[in-house]
């Protein structure tokens, strides 16, 4: 049988901002590493197989997004299931 796999998704900012909190100065790429493993260790993920580890810094989106199918959006009226396609 297979396990389930799953991926952990990083968001750099935030995890760069709260690891800066807990150790007091910008996180090393070991202490990433090491909050990687805490997640791993989590007892809902036991019989799980880590598929990859994501890790993405960008700033974030401004109040609108380009949507090449399609003219330019406002961002608060994007709908939900054009959203989700980009």
């Amino acid at each position: 049988m297979i396990n389930p796999r799953y991926a952990i998704l990083l968001d750099g900012g935030f995890v760069t901002k709260k690891l800066q909190e807990r150790h007091k100065h910008f996180p090393t790429a070991d202490e990433v590493l090491l909050e990687c493993e805490r997640i791993k260790a989590h007892a809902a993920l036991a019989n799980c197989e880590l598929l990859r580890i994501y890790f993405y810094d960008a700033p974030p989106a401004n109040d609108k997004l380009n949507d090449p199918r399609q003219s330019p959006h406002r961002y608060t009226q994007v709908s939900l299931d054009t959203a989700q396609s980009i």
